[in-house]
């Protein structure tokens, strides 16, 4: 006797069953980088904060010419064309 089934689903079949897993053990043998320890000075003498960059960023912020008029133009055409490219949704008339 052969079943048919009515619908247009697959069967759902059986997930597959893997091995575990094992349990890498990871060894060191004792050596270290060469650079690791000037790695680690470099880091540590590098500032968290940088004057210049943060006194760059109050003049750009505070002057009326940034960004550029270009630049602004060049967004406002690419937010146009994200805008114009998506279907409307429910929230829009």
């Amino acid at each position: 006797m052969e079943i048919k089934p009515s619908n247009s689903y697959s069967p759902i079949l059986p997930a597959e069953v893997r091995p575990p897993r094992r349990a890498v053990q990871v060894t060191t043998d004792g050596g270290e980088f060469a650079g690791t320890e000037a790695l680690q000075r470099a880091l540590n003498a590098t500032p968290d904060v940088r004057p210049e960059a943060v006194a760059r960023g109050q003049a750009l912020a505070e002057s009326e010419h940034y960004p550029p008029a270009e630049t602004m133009q060049r967004l406002a055409r690419l937010f146009v064309g994200a805008f114009s490219a998506q279907p409307p949704t429910a929230a829009q008339p």
